[in-house]
């Protein structure tokens, strides 16, 4: 196994970032939990809990085996 340096892993355009884990960002993983929350904002505190860690999970896991 080869060990790369600073620059090298600088010029990988996205790096595993890009192929391993899809166009992941931040701001659309808390879009997908605010979505989940207002729609399970129905049932209430736990609703509105559950529906965040739905969407962020579902988010997730749609980027990552992408």
């Amino acid at each position: 196994m080869q060990n790369l340096t600073d620059l090298e892993i600088s010029q990988v355009a996205g790096g595993c970032a890009q192929y391993c884990w899809g166009d992941m960002s931040f701001g659309g993983f808390m879009a997908s939990m605010v979505g989940g929350a207002l729609g399970g904002a129905g049932g209430g505190p736990v609703g509105v809990s559950l529906g965040a860690i739905g969407g962020g999970a579902g988010y997730f896991f749609s980027k990552a085996w992408d």
